[in-house]
């Protein structure tokens, strides 16, 4: 089922355009219908052009909502077509790195997709045919079975080499355009870190990409819940998040 924004006035309402890395804050200031009015803490350049996609940021779902005017400290926007490309976010616990980052460092997103041997899994028959005719077929099951344990080991050191054998197992929310998690270590909002996220042991499925810091909260005594964006995330790293939070909403389907 598709959800739909539905804020209430005086609510406060985080967005970004489409294809910008700034995070605005804005209060509802009037609702007819599907149209909502925005009052924006501070005027907008001229350079945004009417029609444009605006990114709402909420708890659960970030919303693509139509962009239909900008006048000086306020901007309407139409929720009529909100939730054709909205993100859901799916909460679980995967192992991640967060990396400090300096202020001018270059950031590139990137797929970490380890070690992957080109030798199939089990014996075919056209797979067998391929092979010496003269090799003893447990000869063959044998070499099977020293690739297996081979991609193994060459899996737990690429994932060694990249910090994330031993990463730590946060409690996250994400979504494909940011991710939440409980941290003892608090990011002033704002701030950029870096971030790997593995989303899958074997075959190791990873992400680097990086987050702005949106907002920062007390979650416990020495926790804080840090809620980012992601900034500079290639199209690729995206689907590959959206896609591990389909396979997970799926999987807890299938266990309810």
């Amino acid at each position: 089922m598709i959800e739909k924004f539905k804020p209430k006035i005086n609510d406060e309402v985080r967005f970004s355009f489409k294809h910008g890395d700034l995070v605005i804050r804005s209060v509802v200031k009037s609702i007819d219908g599907d149209i909502i009015v925005l009052k924006l803490d501070s005027s907008i350049g001229s350079d945004i052009k009417p029609k444009n996609n605006v990114i709402i940021y909420s708890d659960n779902i970030d919303f693509y909502i139509d962009l239909i005017s900008i006048n000086g400290d306020t901007i309407t926007i139409s929720s009529s077509r909100a939730g054709e490309r909205e993100f859901f976010r799916i909460d679980d616990v995967i192992p991640m790195v967060i990396l400090r980052l300096d202020k001018n460092a270059a950031r590139r997103s990137k797929i970490l997709t380890g070690y992957h041997s080109d030798m199939p899994t089990t014996i075919k028959d056209d797979t067998a045919g391929s092979m010496d005719e003269n090799l003893h077929p447990l000869l063959i099951k044998k070499l099977f079975e020293i690739d297996a344990k081979v991609s193994l080991v060459l899996e737990r050191l690429y994932l060694e080499s990249e910090g994330l054998f031993k990463a730590d197992n946060y409690h996250v929310s994400i979504s494909g355009s940011g991710v939440s998690f409980i941290s003892s270590v608090r990011y002033e909002a704002g701030t950029v870190i870096g971030l790997k996220l593995l989303l899958s042991t074997y075959p190791t499925v990873a992400v680097h990409t990086y987050g702005e810091v949106l907002s920062v909260s007390v979650y416990n005594e020495g926790q804080y819940r840090m809620g980012c964006r992601f900034v500079d995330i290639d199209e690729d790293v995206r689907s590959e998040i959206i896609q591990f939070t389909m396979r997970r909403e799926r999987e807890k389907r299938m266990v309810v």
